[in-house]
């Protein structure tokens, strides 16, 4: 375990996302060298002992996760990066930054949480909206009190105690159905939830330009991000069409996919694997696209097969 034993790693999951789940879970071991200790929820304590159980309903999400954070926090823990079942880091993790300079500086500015999926180039959703801190906080952005996905649910580094506050206070809200990821990220930003610390301005998300473990890797990134943005205007100017003209669909799916993908200390992808209920063809077409053979492999031949079998059976027995 790394020097920081008081930070975690909790992947979220429920029973026919496992296969999603363990090939997150390769991705993590074979990216994320000497990362702090993994848990996972939902997927039933079988699996081993750092996978926990749970009385609560399948569909109960933040009742699955604050039992697993609740568990955590009496084994000592502090600190925590909540990964989505979905959410595989997508080539090498800058793991100083993951296992030290985080932990550090979550804990320097009092910080609610930090954000993995920073700000930058890439979706529209990267434009800065708050303050930008000096460099020896690595350019981290201080998100907005109004900004209203300051709790989003990519992975995330988070404050345990915090966490778990929130996850109470939106359980008390919520009814059974509503107690989904993404309510969670629509509600715990909400002004006057009566928590007992500044949970509206204490978000931060990290610059990736500054914590990637691959320069070259980041700059190939916006590079390819750049030419594409210009060629796009080019044909715009001039209504050129043909193979990358304006009647080329495919094109927009590249740059949008690009833009998806966000190279930093966690290199991921915004929408995940999976996207409403299946599994995400932007996704495995960008690793098919940026030369993962492995990973492309693993998912069209295995992943994605288990994860479809499962889904069909769960619709067939409805």
């Amino acid at each position: 375990m790394p020097d920081n034993g008081a930070t975690c790693i909790l992947v979220s999951t429920s029973g026919r996302y496992l296969p999603i789940a363990k090939f997150t879970i390769t991705m993590l071991n074979r990216y994320w060298q000497a990362h702090p200790e993994l848990f996972v929820c939902g997927g039933g304590s079988s699996h081993g002992p750092n996978w926990f159980d749970t009385d609560a309903a399948p569909q109960d999400w933040l009742s699955i996760t604050r039992s697993a954070c609740r568990r955590l926090h009496r084994k000592g823990y502090k600190r925590v990066y909540l990964i989505l079942d979905d959410h595989p880091p997508l080539a090498s993790c800058n793991s100083v930054h993951l296992n030290q300079t985080l932990p550090r500086l979550l804990d320097d500015l009092t910080a609610t949480c930090i954000g993995l999926n920073g700000w930058g180039i890439g979706r529209e959703g990267r434009r800065v909206r708050g303050e930008i801190l000096r460099s020896y906080y690595y350019n981290l952005e201080r998100l907005p009190a109004d900004f209203a996905w300051k709790f989003s649910l990519h992975p995330t580094l988070w404050n345990l105690e915090r966490l778990i506050a929130l996850l109470d206070t939106l359980i008390e809200m919520l009814p059974l159905p509503d107690r989904t990821p993404w309510r969670f990220e629509r509600f715990s930003s909400q002004p006057g939830l009566g928590l007992s610390f500044d949970y509206l301005e204490s978000a931060y998300r990290v610059c990736g330009r500054c914590m990637t473990s691959s320069n070259s890797r980041y700059f190939r990134h916006a590079a390819k991000i750049g030419f594409m943005r210009l060629r796009r205007l080019f044909v715009n100017r001039t209504g050129t069409t043909g193979k990358y003209g304006l009647a080329d669909a495919r094109f927009d799916e590249r740059l949008d996919a690009l833009g998806q993908y966000y190279e930093g200390p966690y290199p991921l992808f915004w929408s995940g694997l999976i996207m409403a209920g299946k599994p995400n063809a932007r996704f495995i077409e960008f690793v098919r696209r940026n030369r993962y053979p492995d990973m492309y492999h693993q998912l069209t031949t295995q992943v994605v097969p288990a994860f479809d079998s499962g889904r069909k059976t769960t619709a067939d027995s409805v």
